[in-house]
């Protein structure tokens, strides 16, 4: 199982049987080892370490049928761990790309609205040429007259339920009566004018006639 070309084993003795398990068991099942529980880029990393430290470096070994130099279990083992740091650049790319993204998204939202409002403006709502921009034009429903009619008998009996009348209707609805707006003043000294007593009251009525809580002016009697 073991290519001797000028090499000693492992243990320094020319012509010694490779480490158990790694020619003649099962791949990862190492006779009189534990197998530790970890992901399969762990236990290439683990044997790539080995190989590059314990191996001789003159030495091979026969595995799975065929032998491998120390530098061509290397670059093997290593081939896979590459393999492994580019998923890892890209993955970290990827997530840069998406921060960017993330953070370029309100700009990108503000631009398109400002663009579809200039598109409305200039071509005119409902053009169908709108439709070449992504926008959903739709043709205003047209109603029939069966339709129309039945709009219009809602509309009036709508308007009888809440009471509602029109301009010319709502101009000839007025108060008629008398309205008297009373005043209760503290009296102190208002500006331009005589103090009044505290507690007096001052009111006129709609007919221009002015009454005081402290008594009628016999005067204009």
């Amino acid at each position: 199982m073991v290519n001797n070309i000028n090499n000693t084993g492992p243990g320094g003795n020319a012509g010694s049987n490779p480490p158990a398990g790694i020619g003649g068991a099962s791949p990862g099942v190492i006779p009189g080892v534990s197998k530790a529980k970890q992901g399969l880029r762990n236990e290439v990393t683990a044997v790539a370490n080995g190989v590059g430290t314990q191996f001789p470096d003159t030495g091979s070994i026969a595995v799975n049928g065929q032998s491998y130099t120390k530098q061509q279990l290397l670059a093997a083992l290593q081939a896979t761990l590459a393999l492994y740091s580019g998923i890892d650049q890209a993955n970290q790319a990827l997530k840069s790309q998406r921060l960017a993204l993330k953070s370029d998204l309100p700009e990108v939202r503000q631009l398109l609205a400002g663009i579809k409002a200039a598109l409305i403006a200039y071509f005119g709502k409902g053009n169908p040429v709108l439709v070449a921009y992504g926008f959903n034009v739709q043709k205003p429903r047209q109603l029939t007259l069966e339709q129309k009619t039945a709009r219009k008998a809602k509309a009036a009996a709508t308007r009888g339920i809440r009471g509602t009348v029109g301009k010319a209707k709502k101009a000839l609805l007025k108060y008629t009566g008398e309205v008297v707006v009373q005043t209760k003043l503290s009296g102190a000294m208002t500006p331009g004018g005589d103090a009044l007593p505290a507690g007096g009251n001052a009111g006129t009525s709609a007919g221009g006639s002015s009454t005081s809580g402290a008594g009628t002016d016999s005067s204009k009697s």
